[in-house]
């Protein structure tokens, strides 16, 4: 498969930051997949006190990094075959959509009043 056709069941959780470019915007140089917020709780913050310095982090994150070998290109599409290029599925199409102002992000403490992809409705009373 793709993987467009899950695009509304990507793990909520999961970041992913990447570099992607080339003819048709489809190539990627490298790809994160991480649980990280970009926050200094999870990525660690340097402090200086009385014994030196040391990183305080607040937050155990995980995440995997994707480089290819020199001379094999990553691509988002299923291309035709080749011994120099691996494809990397993403839960999303390249060049992303933006966010059109009417758009509403998902927050647990609002009420929506449309069902999940399971078909449940918040909690009323929040």
């Amino acid at each position: 498969t793709d993987g467009i056709h899950c695009r509304g069941r990507a793990a909520p959780h999961i970041k992913s930051f990447l570099r992607y470019g080339g003819e048709d915007g489809q190539e990627l140089a490298w790809v994160l997949l991480t649980s990280h917020n970009l926050s200094k709780a999870a990525w660690g913050e340097e402090q200086k006190g009385k014994f030196g310095a040391q990183m305080m982090i607040r937050h155990w994150e995980l995440g995997v990094l994707f480089v290819p070998k020199k001379g094999v290109h990553m691509s988002t599409t299923a291309r035709p075959a080749a011994p120099n290029r691996q494809r990397f599925p993403l839960p999303y199409g390249l060049p992303t959509t933006r966010y059109k102002p009417s758009d509403v992000p998902w927050r647990w403490d609002v009420r929506f009043k449309k069902p999940d992809r399971f078909g449940h409705c918040s909690v009323s009373g929040l």
